[in-house]
């Protein structure tokens, strides 16, 4: 196991902040890049005992350190390899340059601020590691501490957010009230240093200015929007915040394409609406469960006709109807299907999973 001594706990200093920003960008596709054109999987394991391997990855490092600077010249190359870091520490890149964020190509290509955005927070929530560096590996993932810690908690205030600053996360997945009490007041009772107070300033602002899903209160507490998660959506094994991320993703999409958030079939604005899987949560692998193109924004009893295979859609977005659908429902439904602007070539793939998987034609009536 990896271990933290005190002074590394939740310690982030970026060299790019504005993750829209193209230095940002432009520098975390030139280590990408490194890495899709050198076979880093070898050194997953490094150790400076095996000298030569050690070696050998050092001399790589260079090259990329390099590469990072004639792009953006530093006065040294401590800058530059801070640079490299914080997308380590971002959790854009994995331990020892090895592998990237399966998203972070995606983050890469997306031109869209908000989904962009999106995408940022749910690499933060699964990989960011604040201690991690190209020479020092970390698996602690302090973003995903914090945010489920404020799922049990609810709110968290800035004195919560110093003590939780001081958590071996390594140690659990998250704290419930009575040990953030604890915790807080020990902070409180103890004199805090101005770097520290730096450091509370720095993480305050990620999570109210760069996560999705955060906002402040009016007690200056920061919590976790209040998005309506239905019964239906809530399953066991389904995180959260992922589920949270998915339904901004959902409702995103429905802004540009109808300029409101509205059920994709009926372009209604209901009170509430369901972010419902195409193909089912239960049959998806872990890259397939939170992809928004694996979702459809519904109304409650378009979401029961389409999760129990009453109705599907053609890859023309027209609906199709089981045949012992009700003739009114039927009439209904009949003018109804996706915007075309909703048939991305994934989604296009998933919809063939429900007609074939999903979708029943012969499906009756039990009363």
């Amino acid at each position: 196991m990896i271990t933290q001594s005190y002074e590394d706990y939740w310690q982030l200093t970026l060299e790019y902040s504005d993750f829209t920003s193209d230095k940002f960008n432009q520098c975390l596709q030139i280590i990408v890049d490194f890495i899709d054109n050198n076979d880093m999987n070898k050194y997953a394991n490094l150790n400076k005992q095996n000298k030569a391997l050690y070696k050998e990855f050092q001399s790589l490092y260079k090259v990329l350190q390099n590469q990072v600077f004639n792009f953006n010249p530093k006065n040294n190359y401590a800058s530059t390899r801070k640079s490299i870091n914080q997308f380590l520490k971002l959790g854009f890149i994995n331990n020892f340059l090895q592998s990237y964020h399966y998203k972070t190509k995606e983050f890469l290509n997306e031109n869209d601020k908000e989904r962009k955005r999106r995408i940022y927070s749910e690499i933060m929530y699964d990989n960011a590691s604040f201690c991690r560096s190209v020479s020092k590996p970390s698996n602690a993932k302090e973003i995903n501490f914090l945010i489920k810690t404020m799922q049990y908690c609810k709110t968290l205030t800035k004195q919560n957010l110093m003590a939780l600053m001081e958590q071996d996360v390594s140690q659990k997945e998250y704290i419930m009230q009575n040990e953030l009490d604890l915790i807080t007041q020990k902070t409180i009772d103890k004199n805090t240093s101005d770097k520290k107070y730096n450091q509370l300033n720095y993480l305050w602002n990620i999570c109210v200015n760069v996560l999705t899903g955060i906002y402040i209160n009016d007690k200056n507490e920061i919590t976790l929007e209040k998005q309506k998660i239905t019964d239906s959506e809530v399953t066991k094994g389904r995180d959260p915040y992922k589920q949270l991320l998915y339904k901004f993703d959902l409702f995103n999409e429905s802004k540009i394409v109808n300029n409101d958030i509205v059920c994709f079939v009926e372009n209604l604005k209901y009170p509430s609406l369901i972010a419902s899987h195409i193909k089912p949560f239960i049959s998806c692998n872990e890259i397939e469960q939170f992809d928004y193109n694996n979702g459809l924004l519904l109304s409650k009893n378009m979401d029961y006709l389409f999760d129990n295979g009453w109705i599907s859609f053609d890859d023309s977005g027209k609906i199709i109807c089981a045949k012992n659908l009700d003739s009114k429902l039927k009439e209904y439904l009949s003018n109804k299907k996706l915007n075309s602007k909703y048939l991305t070539q994934k989604r296009l793939e998933y919809l063939q999973y429900h007609r074939n998987n999903v979708f029943n034609d012969n499906k009756k009536y039990k009363f």
